[in-house]
């Protein structure tokens, strides 16, 4: 199974998108995006956590830097570009949320520099998504002792989840039950390298492949406010767990309880 460096400084270095969630209907927005949920959700379950992307010189912009900064996220490496922050439509339909129109702002032109390798370098997890615009980078990482995790959501087929499996040690995705599609899904993720694949099930709960062995863990059943970032959520639980040294049953516990507490929640945190 994949294991920490011992080696590393720091934690875990979540890099990627960030975005302001704006709910239309409430008129409110909130800090949110994959990798801004994942290092939040990792740090309020006590790993140390450091976040690289792009925001803009707006209010929103200045939204997530604050509220990352309340959240003890380290922020030395974030890049600040002229332009406008990414943002998110968001309506919520029975607790479910559903996504609108994006713009995706300055992380359009996002990239990790040479110094922010370096930086990643001294972490103990790398963890990125899809949309992080860094999965050309992955084999560079690794090389530099980082555990990588990626998460491909529900899109295997897309050009950055092809890209990202191969170089990448520990493979989320999300499905909808424990079906023989999914396992034959997960198994052919594992044949191309990573040495743990989870799949996050929605009600279902949470599926992990490891050395040829499945294990499952139950959802937790609580009163669904907003499913906005519950994956994330799950993720960044699993890793903090990760990075304190537990097995793969108990990371799946870990990120149940994380994805459970932001269900009850406006907003991914």
């Amino acid at each position: 199974m994949s294991t920490v460096s011992t080696h590393s400084t720091l934690g875990i270095l979540a890099t990627g998108d960030n975005c302001v969630d704006w709910y239309d209907r409430q008129q409110q927005g909130y800090a949110g995006g994959n990798a801004v949920n994942v290092a939040v959700s990792a740090r309020r379950a006590g790993a140390p956590v450091s976040y690289v992307g792009a925001v803009g010189t707006d209010a929103a912009g200045d939204l997530i830097r604050r509220r990352l900064t309340e959240e003890h996220v380290d922020l030395s490496h974030l890049h600040v570009e002229d332009g406008a922050t990414a943002l998110t439509h968001v309506e919520i339909i029975d607790g479910d949320r559903m996504f609108g129109d994006y713009d995706e702002g300055v992380m359009e032109s996002f990239a990790p520099s040479a110094e922010d390798l370096d930086f990643a370098a001294e972490h103990a997890i790398f963890a990125s998504a899809l949309w992080g615009r860094t999965e050309h980078h992955l084999a560079e990482i690794r090389r530099r002792g980082c555990l990588v995790a990626f998460d491909i959501a529900d899109e295997p087929a897309r050009p950055a989840a092809v890209t990202a499996i191969d170089q990448t040690d520990l493979c989320f995705t999300s499905r909808l039950a424990d079906d023989a599609d999914t396992r034959a899904l997960m198994e052919s993720i594992a044949h191309r390298g990573p040495s743990v694949v989870v799949a996050t099930l929605g009600e279902a709960g949470s599926l992990a492949l490891t050395d040829g062995t499945w294990h499952h863990c139950p959802a937790e059943r609580v009163e669904v406010i907003d499913t906005m970032g519950a994956g994330d959520s799950f993720i960044g639980g699993y890793l903090a767990a990760l990075l304190e040294g537990a097995e793969v049953p108990e990371c799946l516990q870990a990120g149940t309880r994380s994805a459970a507490r932001t269900l009850r929640i406006a907003g991914a945190w």
